[in-house]
């Protein structure tokens, strides 16, 4: 079988289905395709956009946990990706979306069957991809279907609207671009306000949604503005970047007592005095390592994913008492 990404076949002419070797396919059965009629039909796609599709569909057939509105799964939602993307858009971009679908049936000149074809491919990815529930992770997957979107909303200034509609439409753009100016550059970050905006993302997803190391170049600014912190505790939510490449000293975050660690060695679990810099998606991840941080309240705030906290001998022992810990001594 042909390799699905290599050059010869990827710059050749359409490859039947048959002749791809995708890396979903079940271990041992061979090519899905191999003696069916779709077998002998050309691939109607690039090797390399097929092949990526391919893997991806091997990650979500894996199945892995998921979070969602402060609940942890294995698996997913088939809803997963419709709510991210209204929490993650802009209020008025969704109302945009909104009055577009709403005003489909008036017609400028009759041209409803283009637009359902402009429409079409930006719903078929969203459906395709929601109904991948193996895992629900990163909003990214359903990005291709914007622009499609973005498309069927512009048919609102070829209407001929009423005056109300244009003063909605024209306030919903203007809400979309002033809320999205509002927290650049870090854009990332964003979620609307019917969540509550960025401070309140990392309760409904997690992941790149929220917190993907963004903000390293921005604590080490915070860092050098604040030289009276020292030493940190930092618990950083990207492991393929160590801050130490960016000049960074840390010590690590002590985890707390639901992470599983041996009853007989309290005085290491968490809270204990310091200065901890942890990542939003650190706090509410599953197992709960770092959760008793919802417990303080941050001094500052790095970006939108990473708090500070200043904790004192007092207010550890204070938490600690709720927790079922043993106080633990000044010096310590």
């Amino acid at each position: 079988m042909a390799d699905p990404v290599s050059d010869k076949m990827a710059f050749r002419s359409p490859t039947p289905f048959s002749d791809f070797s995708g890396k979903s396919e079940t271990e041992g059965v061979g090519n899905r395709w191999a003696g069916s009629v779709l077998g002998r039909v050309p691939v109607p796609l690039p090797a390399y956009y097929l092949s990526g599709i391919d893997v991806q569909r091997r990650d979500f057939e894996q199945r892995s946990l998921s979070f969602l509105n402060g609940e942890w799964r294995l698996g997913g939602w088939w809803y997963y990706y419709i709510y991210a993307l209204i929490i993650k858009e802009p209020v008025g971009t969704v109302l945009l979306a909104v009055l577009a679908i709403a005003l489909y049936p008036i017609q400028r000149s009759g041209r409803g069957m283009d637009e359902l074809i402009v429409f079409s491919p930006g719903a078929a990815i969203l459906l395709a991809v929601s109904s991948q529930t193996g895992f629900n992770h990163h909003v990214r997957y359903v990005m291709p279907a914007l622009p499609f979107f973005y498309i069927l909303m512009g048919r609102l200034v070829g209407l001929k609207p009423t005056r109300r509609i244009a003063i909605i439409s024209t306030a919903a753009l203007c809400v979309s671009i002033g809320s999205s100016l509002l927290i650049f550059p870090h854009s990332l970050s964003y979620f609307s306000i019917l969540v509550g905006g960025p401070k309140y993302g990392n309760r409904h997803l997690a992941n790149s949604n929220t917190d993907w190391g963004q903000d390293l170049l921005y604590l080490k600014e915070w860092l050098d503005a604040h030289p009276r912190y020292r030493p940190i505790h930092l618990a950083y939510d990207l492991p393929l970047i160590d801050p130490r490449m960016v000049g960074i000293e840390y010590e690590r975050v002590p985890v707390g007592p639901v992470a599983g660690i041996a009853s007989d060695q309290p005085d290491l679990l968490g809270p204990l005095p310091g200065i901890y810099i942890v990542s939003v998606n650190q706090i509410s991840r599953m197992g709960g390592s770092y959760a008793y941080f919802d417990r303080f309240t941050p001094v500052d705030r790095i970006g939108y994913t990473m708090n500070v906290y200043v904790i004192s001998n007092d207010q550890a022992n204070a938490v600690r008492k709720q927790l079922g810990l043993p106080a633990v001594s000044a010096a310590k």
